[in-house]
């Protein structure tokens, strides 16, 4: 393995130095070409898909309740039947790449500004991963624009899958992180691999981070093992040795990510049987040949495919390299180990680190990973990541690796420092530059079309729409209801969910999201013994008072379940058509009921038995009201917010045990004849706890890259110069330096 260059002030001039910041203006104006489709910054065009606003809710949620509140509620109470407004699986509060653009610019135009610095971000990373492995120019910024241009990137966002797309970017960041730890360099990889891959837990999808792990692992097994020689008497004696040190800071990098992302992944794991399971598909199984040729396919018109389900296309589009490229690489591979008469000399182990992770995740994401199958059995929660082709956006990326080491020994063998100008039968001077010249030049040529194709299917699609505009008509109805009611709590139920963000802004609760992802499920009731929370499969009477018309339902559906339609809520958009079916007989939003009563029905509740509470005051995080108690009964008081761990409630300000009743927040008021106010807040003390251990961990990591540990005299005396890289040295204490090369000159045989 090639030992790490010092970071010394000579390093950080090559990176101001003109040529690398034209490579630089390169991969910029590539990242705005290839999402240029993206850039029409009309406030009224957000990204198309029909999951795209529900997962981009946070973007909206921050824009607007921070500048009208001064702060951000911890419960969105407007989707489904309340949710964690930070610390779900979808939030992406906490990253600052996908949040402050929307802050600042709107959550539409804020969403799009984040996919142009996204992919920006994702080339600067295939730049950084190239310069760590050494490569040239050529192969290192065919990796930079390859990453911009992966198929994985774009194909996720035509269905609105932005988080999908917002991790990859990380992704190059994450494993050159981890490759600078296994060649020896000290703080800012461990450091990079941290912030990176807590980014990937902070971008709205908790799918990538176990693979990752897996990836990281297969990677670092190839860099901390090697085959060591030693000379003795009898001869050459080699041995296997493990560099310890190396595989313990990857191990701390891993750590330290958790701990900086405690903020969310603390609640959520303690929350675990309390978010909906999706089971893996058994029919997500895929003709494994035929996924690995998709990586050099880049036609998107796939409606006959037979090699995975149909209607997934998008999920195993990988396209990283033209096929005709990929040959013409392999032919001029040839050409040199012929003029070498032996293997070139590639970087062996990244090499083969990166074709087992390509070959881990072909299997694994065409469903025939014998490996995955057997986690998804023994291992917790394992089950839950469904959809596997998602796994396919890493072996691209390294595809896109292997890729770019050979263009750089193609480069260096046949053109920088050229096999054949050792011949004697080419002699002449001219003939040889001139040879060199066209090698060059063919070879530039061949990749910059390669590259281009690639970044080119950043403005094809399927057929539908990159932006569109909000549903005119839904946004008309919910609007028209809010106009109706300007005071009540409304809820209205509907199984479409492309709209959310007019529910949130005219505070109407979004009733059902039929997505297969993520619901939340409440605590155990302990008030009674039936569910009060509707789903798309219960019991009529726990639907609410609206229910959406037009594609959602027809008119037998509504009858079935007890709605009829308003007549005064005309849809304009569809003649005939009503916005609204209305039932009578829903719960209030809040009330109370004699606790005996509710202990004499088990399946469903009657309306009659509750009494709906008037006086009270909602917010998103909390709510107070004003409840009658009796001196001869228990009173049970309830408000129709899930009873998700987090919730707390007093009376008269003083703290009471939170109950569950049918699943909604509520509270058993005191024996007496006199009125008391309740207040449910959500206040989730895992959050907290979370946070404070996410402050702490910045705070350490900051103090780590500024050397505190080395310039405070008593640390000095207690654990000696740099506390951290002593111990590390000490954990592989036989070491013999290897070879050091430039930034940029050709890699080292290993």
């Amino acid at each position: 393995m090639v030992s790490a260059v010092p970071l010394t002030s000579i390093t950080f001039r090559r990176l101001r130095s003109p040529a690398t910041l034209l490579e630089f203006v390169i991969i910029i104006v590539v990242g705005v070409f290839a999402t240029l489709p993206y850039a029409n910054f009309d406030p009224s065009l957000r990204l198309a898909g029909i999951e795209a606003e529900y997962l981009t809710r946070t973007s909206y949620s921050l824009a607007t309740l921070l500048p009208e509140h001064g702060y951000i509620p911890l419960w969105q109470p407007y989707m489904e039947f309340g949710d964690p407004m930070l610390e779900n699986p979808v939030s992406f509060a906490f990253n600052p790449i996908a949040t402050w653009p929307s802050m600042v610019f709107g959550p539409y135009n804020g969403i799009k500004i984040t996919i142009i610095l996204s992919a920006i971000l994702a080339g600067f990373g295939g730049w950084a991963m190239g310069r760590v492995l050494g490569l040239g120019m050529l192969a290192r910024m065919l990796l930079a624009v390859l990453c911009i241009g992966k198929g994985n990137m774009h194909a996720f966002l035509s269905q609105g899958h932005f988080a999908l797309f917002l991790t990859q970017s990380y992704f190059p960041w994450i494993f050159m992180g981890v490759v600078a730890i296994l060649r020896g360099y000290k703080r800012w990889p461990l450091v990079l691999v941290v912030i990176s891959f807590a980014l990937v837990f902070w971008s709205g999808i908790p799918w990538y981070p176990p693979a990752l792990v897996l990836m990281i692992g297969i990677l670092t097994l190839f860099g901390v093992i090697e085959l060591r020689s030693t000379l003795t008497e009898n001869g050459v004696h080699r041995r296997l040795h493990i560099q310890w040190s190396r595989l313990f800071a990857v191990s701390v990098s891993l750590v330290v990510t958790l701990c900086l992302s405690a903020v969310t992944m603390l609640p959520l794991f303690s929350k675990r049987d309390n978010i909906g399971a999706s089971l893996i598909q058994e029919d997500f199984r895929a003709n494994a040949l035929g996924i690995f040729g998709l990586l050099f396919n880049g036609i998107k018109d796939r409606s006959e495919e037979i090699l995975y389900p149909r209607g997934y296309s998008y999920s195993y589009y990988s396209y990283v390299s033209p096929l005709w490229y990929v040959v013409f690489l392999l032919l001029l591979l040839l050409a040199v180990v012929l003029l070498r008469r032996k293997l070139p000399a590639l970087q062996w182990r990244i090499l083969a680190a990166a074709s087992v992770i390509v070959v881990f995740c072909t299997l694994w994401g065409s469903g025939q990973n014998p490996i995955i199958e057997l986690f998804y059995q023994i291992i917790p929660l394992a089950n839950q990541f469904r959809h596997v082709s998602r796994v396919l956006a890493v072996s691209s990326f390294w595809m896109i690796v292997i890729i770019a080491l050979i263009v750089d020994v193609i480069w260096r063998d046949l053109v920088q420092i050229p096999l054949w100008a050792q011949k004697q039968w080419l002699d002449s001077r001219m003939a040889r530059v001139a040879l060199r010249v066209s090698f060059g030049a063919l070879l530039l040529l061949a990749s910059v079309t390669a590259a281009f194709d690639v970044v080119r299917q950043w403005h094809l699609t399927w057929g539908e729409a990159i932006l569109e505009t909000e549903e005119a008509w839904e946004d008309y109805c919910i609007t028209w209801l809010r106009d109706q009611y300007p005071e009540r709590p409304l809820s209205v139920w509907t199984l479409h969910y492309q709209t959310i963000n007019t529910y949130l802004r005219n505070r109407v609760r979004h009733g059902w999201v039929s997505s297969d992802f993520y619901h939340p499920r409440p605590i155990d009731s302990t008030l009674f013994i039936g569910s009060l929370v509707p789903v798309s499969d219960g019991p009529p009477i726990t639907l609410p008072e609206f229910a959406m018309g037009i594609t959602h339902y027809d008119d037998a559906w509504a009858e079935r379940n007890g709605y009829t339609i308003m007549p005064e809520s005309a849809n304009p958009y569809a003649e005939g058509q009503p916005c609204f079916y209305r039932r009578e007989g829903a719960y209030s939003y809040a009330w109370w009921a004699i606790r005996a009563d509710l202990d004499r029905y088990m399946d469903f509740l009657p309306v009659e038995v509750t009494h709906p509470i008037t006086q009270f005051r909602r917010d998103y995080d909390r709510i107070t009201l004003l409840a009658q108690a009796q001196p001869d009964a228990d009173v049970a008081v309830t408000v129709q917010e899930l009873a998700y761990p987090g919730w707390s409630v007093s009376i008269d300000g003083v703290a009471a045990t939170l109950e569950s009743l049918g699943g909604q927040v509520a509270v058993v008021l005191p024996r007496s004849d006199s009125q008391h106010v309740v207040a449910f807040q959500y206040l989730p003390r895992r959050f907290f706890t979370g946070a404070i251990i996410t402050l702490i961990t910045v705070a350490v990591l900051i103090l780590y890259l500024l050397r505190v540990d080395r310039r405070l005299p008593r640390l000095r005396l207690r654990f000696g110069s740099g506390a951290l890289d002593g111990y590390l040295a000490r954990l592989d204490p036989v070491q013999t330096p290897d070879a050091v090369q430039p930034p940029n000159a050709a890699p080292i045989e290993e």
